[in-house]
């Protein structure tokens, strides 16, 4: 099953010349979210950097939960799925 990522923004608080941002990642497998997920990054235009870094540091990081997630899930194995289809195919009544 393919999967879609969907961001949406949490909030945004300025404090001292800083803005907080905090994002919310869900990633679904097309039935159920298998990543729900906050991140929170600073940005400054006082230390020069721009929304284009804040930009990469959420990709980088929600990158690595995306990783992190596929890592963990197992790839059923060729026979083991060939065998589930045959016993799919098997109890169908057509």
């Amino acid at each position: 099953m393919a999967m879609t990522a969907t961001i949406t923004k949490i909030s945004a608080v300025k404090e001292r010349g800083h803005v907080e941002i905090t994002l919310n990642l869900k990633v679904n497998d097309g039935a159920t979210d298998v990543i729900d997920q906050d991140f929170t990054e600073w940005f400054s235009k006082r230390t020069g950097e721009t929304i284009a870094d804040v930009q990469e540091r959420f990709r980088l990081k929600m990158q690595e939960s995306i990783d992190n997630h596929n890592d963990e899930t197992p790839m059923p194995s060729a026979s083991n799925l060939s065998i589930a289809i045959a016993d799919l195919e098997a109890s169908l009544s057509v």
